[in-house]
């Protein structure tokens, strides 16, 4: 039996912002062949440059075997003119259908936008995808003549057409910074956007459709029912507005920044002290080695690895391609180096290309350690901490596999000492999960381990100690935190900035603990009152560390 081909799908406007948070959301799909276009690539070797608002067969000959178009190109400017949308968002949709016909496109799922009903901002009623469309801007002109082609080309027997009306679906995190009532009214999360497409890809729809597709809004205006009926899309993501903040915020926020140094016990940690104030941007991935005893960290910001050594001799830092995101070691006496989207090995003489790894676009890796067995673990994340671009991943030299659930930035990870524990953060979330491993694989979809409050930070990188503690620290938290195994708080150690990035045991008992900080991200006000943002801390304590594995393969 011959096993059906993979659906062939084009996605134009591949590099913007909603082709991007597409890609990933399809990232994983093995059952779909894409083929991504726009007229501006990125640097991006998987996105073949094309112009639609000129007709050339470089790109109309990318859409043959194509069975869907989701259209998504265009100028999105919502104040541009006439002119400037004449090529990118009238020509570029009448040279998409003339593709489409040709090739025998047999659905194309088209980005239309809420400012085609642009008119509507002022009124209180509701918004039927149907309604008479009153006059606005040029923008939302284009958008209906492409709807109104749509609707000729299903009439005429050409491909079936699901107009979407998107709502305000900006970049970076969602929900998005309130503007005004208008954007409130049609705002639309990352997550439901791709639930829409996927809704549209099967649909039982003739000809043509024009829809809705906005989020879960509070007195939203725009229906969502008929929606529902067309394509069997519900929104899953709900925004409310924020609340005006209160005065008391400021001094809340002061009071933070001057809380004294606490612990859960007599036997807690000593107060932090600066061994190096070597003002890293994004300083991380400490790694304490017991052949050379001296600690390795990262700067991944400026592409170095740091060496430092206790009795302060023979510091240095090595530059490193690309944003150098975990260090560990290497059986073979050297290191391995987690960089974008690579792993290389690092000895005395050379450095070496282990392997590349397939990430989402504007994904790297992140946080990484090595298990009892010699295989590698390490997360990934989005650049911009927004899409579900992360993963873990598990390397053994032979084979790339990935486990867990998808989030914007996977930190950790980190193993009990028996081995049987694997524990990482969703930073984004502010949530610590807990796996059951058993010969290299994840068990079940875990647990939750702990649950940080916003505001106390987020947990970044994670650290187990001899007693299978879990060290959390806290980007925006000033602080360090110790978990028992059954997530009972037993310690917390403050520090004098307030992004603490991982700690690593080291010295020759394993009970001095290295913190790595970092700089970025604030403000000038913040750096000035932080000026050891960035350095390298120490403190000691009670419980030792563990030996970090090596990796084997």
């Amino acid at each position: 039996m011959i096993a059906d081909p993979k659906r062939r799908i084009v996605i134009t406007g591949a590099a913007g912002n909603l082709g991007r948070r597409l890609r990933i959301h399809w990232w994983e799909r093995d059952d779909l062949d894409l083929v991504l276009l726009d007229c501006a690539s990125r640097d991006d070797p998987a996105i073949v440059s094309a112009d639609l608002s000129e007709w050339n067969s470089s790109w109309v000959d990318r859409f043959s075997g194509v069975d869907t178009i989701v259209h998504l190109a265009g100028n999105a400017d919502a104040n541009a003119d006439s002119a400037a949308l004449a090529g990118s968002n009238i020509d570029n949709a009448r040279n998409l259908y003339r593709a489409a016909a040709l090739h025998g496109v047999s659905r194309v799922i088209f980005a239309s936008s809420v400012w085609a009903m642009a008119g509507r901002a002022h009124d209180r009623l509701p918004i039927f995808a149907d309604d008479a469309q009153p006059g606005d801007n040029a923008y939302g002109a284009s958008k209906r003549f492409a709807e109104r082609l749509a609707r000729e080309q299903g009439i005429m027997g050409g491909p079936v057409t699901i107009a979407l009306r998107i709502g305000g679906c900006p970049s970076g995190p969602n929900p998005p910074i309130r503007k005004n009532d208008w954007e409130d009214q049609c705002w639309l999360s990352n997550r439901d956007f791709c639930r829409g497409i996927d809704c549209a890809l099967d649909a039982p729809v003739e000809g043509f459709a024009l829809i809705n597709l906005t989020s879960l809004v509070p007195d939203g205006r725009w229906d969502l029912e008929h929606t529902r009926a067309v394509i069997g899309y519900v929104p899953q993501d709900r925004f409310d507005p924020p609340p005006v903040p209160r005065p008391i915020g400021r001094f809340r926020r002061v009071m933070r920044k001057v809380r004294p140094t606490i612990t859960a016990s007599r036997r807690g940690p000593s107060d932090v002290q600066l061994v190096s104030a070597v003002g890293c941007e994004l300083g991380e991935g400490p790694l304490w080695d017991s052949v050379r005893q001296c600690l390795w960290f990262l700067d991944i910001a400026s592409g170095h690895l740091h060496r430092y050594y206790p009795d302060g001799n023979a510091d240095a830092h090595i530059a490193f391609p690309g944003e150098p995101a975990f260090v560990v070691h290497d059986d073979a006496g050297g290191l391995l180096l987690g960089a974008g989207s690579t792993i290389h090995r690092l000895t005395d003489d050379a450095l070496d290309l282990v392997t590349m790894i397939n990430l989402p676009p504007g994904a790297r890796v992140n946080d990484g350690c090595v298990d009892a067995a010699g295989a590698l673990w390490f997360g990934s994340m989005d650049r911009q901490g927004a899409e579900p671009a992360g993963r873990l991943y598990r390397y053994d030299g032979v084979e790339m596999t990935r486990h867990g659930r998808r989030c914007p930035i996977v930190n950790g990870p980190a193993f009990s000492p028996d081995g049987t524990t694997l524990y990482q953060a969703d930073s984004v979330a502010g949530s610590i999960w807990q796996f059951a491993v058993r010969d290299g694989l994840l068990m079940g979809e875990g647990q939750p381990f702990v649950m940080i409050d916003p505001r106390h930070g987020a947990p970044d990188g994670l650290t187990v100690d001899a007693e299978g503690a879990l060290w959390v620290a806290l980007w925006g938290g000033w602080a360090v935190r110790r978990y028992a195994p059954d997530g009972r708080l037993l310690a917390t150690v403050r520090f004098p900035c307030a992004n603490v990035t991982k700690v690593a045991f080291g010295g020759p008992d394993l009970t001095t603990v290295y913190a790595t900080s970092a700089a970025i991200g604030l403000s000038p006000h913040d750096r000035r009152s932080q000026p050891l943002a960035g350095a390298l801390f120490r403190f000691d304590v009670p419980v030792p560390g563990l030996l970090p594995y090596r990796y084997r393969w």
